[in-house]
């Protein structure tokens, strides 16, 4: 009441569209289209705001199918029908007929909007639902009405329930009666039933508990994000990405709204990294919600910031200059995620929980596998490993394959072969590309598998982020370009100001064949990279001489023929991402200068690009920012490979404190390209060694010390977890996991802990609990390890079985026969030192419960 009139001439608008629709409103117009946009036409900011427009698109959608859309109002308005049904086939319709339009635009056809309409056409009854504020309401009033994400018909239904019950309040106060009759005009709509004036209590509700001192207000700004958009964004793997998270944890843990400069000095992290950080994310996400654009308050990086905060002033006892505060949407929505850690003013994230080198090490069949997809989901996207561990194998394996695909997890195994070449870089025989008219076949350099992937770790941030805004392919090649001559010539200077590259070779005409003869002009291999190697979303740089650049571009568009132009006729798209620039790349391009020939690729990788564009200044983040995306390179059986061969010089480089980026980052000339290289921080090495095959006693001592170990040994527990510890056959019953601790306990005194027998291989008894598929298991997987592990010493594998044990012969696994000499050889053969059994795998034995039972019973 004591802010009414302060209020009123904001929200006066509102009355005013309810009479404005209410005498413009005609569902049997002829002219449909022309009467609906008229009589939407004063609902101003209701339905109409930046990046949120259904007043417009619900008329182009009549515009499209004018009798579809006034069907879809006779269906809204029909009172006889369920207020949700009406809600759910209002938006159904609308998504039928922009599918009907086609392209990529929205409908915007929310309960938001639709409660609008239904409010214009029925004001003595309804009221507009906006779930943000509805939700604040609720919390603020301390209601007894429940509103949560994913369930809007309940929403709806206690949204109304709640007004109305509030709104009865309003309908006693014939002083708040007399206020509103004495500031409406003929302009406005009566408001009876004070429906209006309580959609607008509601809005003052919501906004009641904000602090003043802090901008903006939610009347100046509010980006109409809920707490469950909010949700869905912190989850989405393609905006949020691990820092993200990392610096609102801290922000959390501060305990009260900080500067960006009290936020370093607490956590060590550079204060940039808080301002670049709020500053990419909020755009992120205003480009994923169209959410409305903050107003320029402050500058250019800092405007985009009250989509995350609100802020103010810095006193003069606060260090920095602005104070910020995480929006109550967006904290209540961190509040239901997993955060990382903070501990000691220390980052708990994975780099600290797993070590960025760590080997899982165990017999067989004890989970490394399973722990590999695990732990690289967990490190990938930051999330704890506990809480995954609740998650089914498929669900996991899912998000794994999705990692993997988008190249941030690799999957290589050692074997005694594998070498540095693979691993590291390598020469290759090839046609080499430089060369103009020779076709004989040369040598080449190729990075290898580790070496590619840590190019691809070191790319900006969100490799994303750098598709879409230079429009790189998944695996861009870097090229070398000639425009014409060295030095500036006109045709360079065409090229820079229109975006695109050319060469020449004009004489063999627009379609180049293997039937021309290519011995007289040459070209053969510089017109095959052109026009068939080359790809979109490759990168080119433009050569000004045999050791400098002067632009760096990407390919936008395939090959294409101009004979418009005197000379250099064969064109390709470019988007310049950086031009006049003068910048040596010898180093980079490992000391070679660029040939005379056009075009052809360069040693460099698009790491190294991007290192070019953080020098000249273009690129948004230095390419060992800390906001990088976590990557896992996963090495299965990585004792099985000569370790000093495979990583030659790069064994120290993986320490973590060699890492590039950290506090003694240090980089080798690799021997074969002679350039610079060194290992992110924010690339993991995950690998697997099996106990059985060989000890980590005898692994590498440099291995050893640069790698963290995490021993994985059989769980029986893991079979009782699963409930599959037990199987019933003939009326009786054996517990699995406890004749596996059995077995296990047996091997392990006839030979060492490192050759027992894994859980895993008993997981699968979930699907198919039977005495048939233990029988399987037992056939198939144990038998084979106790031959290997005890080198068919089958007098000790009946003591593993407890076959020494068992009376009758019918219920051994392996069935032991004595041997009389003289029924087997000739002669005299007391001398020798002859065995005097022979032992057979009796199969009859797999499928009988008592064979198992009596494994452990006859202790």
């Amino acid at each position: 009441i004591s802010d009414f009139d302060r209020r009123w001439e904001d929200e006066k608008f509102k009355w005013e569209a309810i009479k404005w629709f209410q005498n413009n409103w005609d569902i049997n117009s002829t002219d449909f289209v022309s009467m609906l946009e008229k009589s939407l036409s004063k609902t101003f900011s209701l339905l109409n705001a930046k990046n949120y427009y259904p007043a417009e698109m619900i008329v182009e959608l009549a515009r499209h199918d004018q009798e579809k859309v006034r069907n879809m109002f006779k269906l809204l308005f029909d009172e006889s029908i369920d207020i949700c049904d009406r809600f759910t086939a209002f938006k159904k319709d609308a998504d039928y007929v922009l599918k009907e339009i086609g392209g990529t635009k929205k409908h915007y056809q929310t309960e938001n909007s639709i409660s609008v309409y239904l409010w214009l056409r029925f004001p003595t009854k309804y009221y507009i639902y906006k779930y943000g504020v509805v939700k604040d309401v609720a919390d603020t009033l301390n209601a007894n009405y429940e509103f949560k994400t994913g369930k809007y018909e309940n929403n709806i239904r206690n949204f109304y329930k709640m007004y109305d019950e509030i709104c009865g309040e309003l309908q006693q106060n014939d002083y708040l009666k007399d206020l509103l009759n004495n500031h409406l005009t003929d302009s406005c709509y009566s408001d009876p039933e004070l429906k209006t004036l309580m959609i607008d209590l509601g809005v003052y509700i919501s906004r009641f508990d904000e602090d003043e001192s802090y901008f903006p207000l939610k009347k100046d700004y509010d980006p109409n994000i809920t707490t469950d958009m909010w949700i869905d964004i912190l989850r989405n793997q393609e905006i949020t990405n691990d820092n993200n998270l990392l610096m609102f944890s801290m922000m959390i843990d501060y305990g009260r709204p900080a500067t960006c400069t009290e936020l370093s000095e607490k956590y060590g992290y550079s204060k940039y990294f808080f301002k670049s950080g709020s500053s990419t994310y909020a755009k992120k996400v205003a480009k994923y919600t169209q959410c409305p654009l903050p107003p320029n308050r402050i500058n250019e990086n800092a405007r985009w910031w009250p989509i995350l905060y609100v802020g103010r002033d810095a006193s003069k006892d606060e260090n920095g200059s602005y104070v910020w505060k995480i929006r109550k949407e967006l904290k209540e929505a961190l509040n239901k995620i997993d955060l990382p850690v903070i501990k000691d003013n220390l980052i708990m994230n994975n780099e600290h929980l797993f070590g960025l080198n760590t080997i899982l090490y165990g017999p067989p069949g004890t989970g490394k596998t399973y722990s590999t997809v695990l732990y690289a989901v967990g490190i990938c996207d930051n999330r704890n490993i506990e809480e995954l561990k609740n998650k089914s194998y498929a669900e996991l394996l899912e998000r794994y394959n999705i990692l993997k695909n988008s190249g941030r997890i690799c999957f290589s195994t050692f074997h005694q072969s594998y070498g540095y070449e693979e691993f590291i870089e390598g020469i290759r025989p090839v046609i080499d590309e430089s060369d103009e008219d020779n076709s004989d076949i040369r040598y080449t350099i190729e990075d290898g598998i580790f070496k590619k992937f840590c190019n691809q770790a070191m790319l900006p941030s969100d490799v994303s982020d750098s598709v879409s805004k230079y429009g790189l392919n998944k695996n861009p090649t870097v090229w070398k370009v000639s425009l014409e001559t060295t030095g500036d010539n006109p045709t360079r200077t065409e090229c820079l100001e229109n975006g695109h590259i050319r060469i020449g070779w004009d004489q063999y005409g627009e379609v180049v064949t293997d039937d021309i003869d290519f011995s007289e002009y040459g070209g053969k291999t510089v017109l095959n990279s052109f026009m068939n190697k080359m790809q979109v979303g490759d990168v080119v740089l433009s050569c000004y001489s045999a050791s400098t650049i002067d632009a760096i571009g990407v390919v936008t568009g395939d090959y294409e023929w101009h004979p418009e132009y005197d000379k250099y006729k064969r064109l390709r798209k470019v988007k310049w991402i950086s031009k006049g620039i003068n910048y040596n790349i010898l180093d980079l391009n490992g000391g070679t200068s660029m040939t005379l020939s056009t075009v052809y690729k360069l040693k460099m990788s698009v790491s190294d690009v991007f290192k070019i564009l953080d020098e000249v200044g273009v690129s948004d983040k230095t390419l060992n920012d800390s906001s990088s995306k976590n990557y896992v390179f996963i090495i299965d059986e990585i004792n099985r490979g000569n370790i000093s061969k495979i990583f030659g010089e790069l064994i120290t480089l993986i320490e973590e404190t060699k890492r590039l980026g950290c506090s003694e980052a240090a980089e080798a000339i690799l021997p074969y390209s002679h350039t610079s290289f060194g290992i992110p921080k924010n690339v993991y090495i995950l690998g697997t060694m099996n106990t059985a095959d060989r000890s980590i006693a005898l692994m590498d001592t440099a291995l050893r010390r640069r790698f963290s170990f995490e021993e994985m040994m059989p769980d029986s527990n893991v079979l009782r977890d699963m409930g599959i510890n037990t199987i019933s056959s003939d009326g009786q019953t054996i517990d699995v996991a406890d004749m596996l601790d059995v077995i296990n306990e047996r091997i392990e005194y006839l030979y060492d802990r490192e050759h027992t027998i894994g859980h895993a291989f008993f997981t699968v008894l979930a699907d198919n609990p039977s005495i048939d598929k233990l029988a399987e298991i037992f056939e198939n997987k144990v038998i084979p390890l106790l031959q290997e592990y005890f080198y068919e010493d089958y007098g000790k594998i009946q003591l593993v079985l407890g076959d020494n044990g068992k009376k009758e012969d019918e219920f051994k696994f392996i069935l032991d026969k004595s041997i009389k000499t003289k029924d087997v050889f000739q002669g005299d053969t007391s001398e020798l030192d002859l065995p005097e059994k022979k032992y057979v795998i009796q199969k009859s034995a797999f499928n009988k419960i008592q064979s198992y039972k009596m494994i452990a019973d006859n202790l």
